[in-house]
């Protein structure tokens, strides 16, 4: 075999173990993820400063507790990229729609998860009944 074909063979066993090694949408939910959506719930429902409530630093602080919950799940949900259906399954409640007027729907081509009302949060991309990106908005404080 010379050297142009061990290289192209090369590639090609590299490509297939990345292949290999990419989680699939119907994988099971993440017992780690499952544990942090519960933790997130009770916080979800109080109302931080952001959405008209009182400063509670652990809703509404960088870095308080919400905020590296969130900071782990998206680290969970890009390991694990789950359908839309799992998403909602698994998150029901804290999803929202993108858009301020709409509600969530499965079908939508994006979801977010509010870490402070519709100012900051985790923006996740739907495509083809599953999550394909997710990044973080924030409004980022004027000092």
């Amino acid at each position: 075999m010379g050297a142009r074909q061990q290289s192209a063979r090369a590639w090609l066993m590299l490509a297939l173990g990345l292949l290999a090694s990419c989680p699939r949408a119907d994988e099971a939910w993440p017992a780690a993820a499952s544990a942090l959506v519960a933790e997130l719930r009770p916080l979800a429902q109080r109302q931080g400063w952001f959405e008209g409530g009182p400063w509670q630093p652990e809703l509404d602080a960088w870095q308080g507790r919400k905020h590296r919950l969130l900071q782990a799940l998206a680290a969970q949900l890009q390991r694990h990229p789950p359908t839309t259906e799992r998403l909602d399954t698994e998150l029901g409640a804290l999803l929202r729609s993108c858009e301020a007027d709409r509600p969530w729907a499965r079908d939508a081509g994006c979801a977010w998860i509010s870490w402070r009302g519709r100012r900051d949060g985790l923006r996740l991309s739907l495509a083809d009944g599953r999550l394909q990106h997710l990044q973080w908005q924030l409004a980022l404080e004027q000092q």
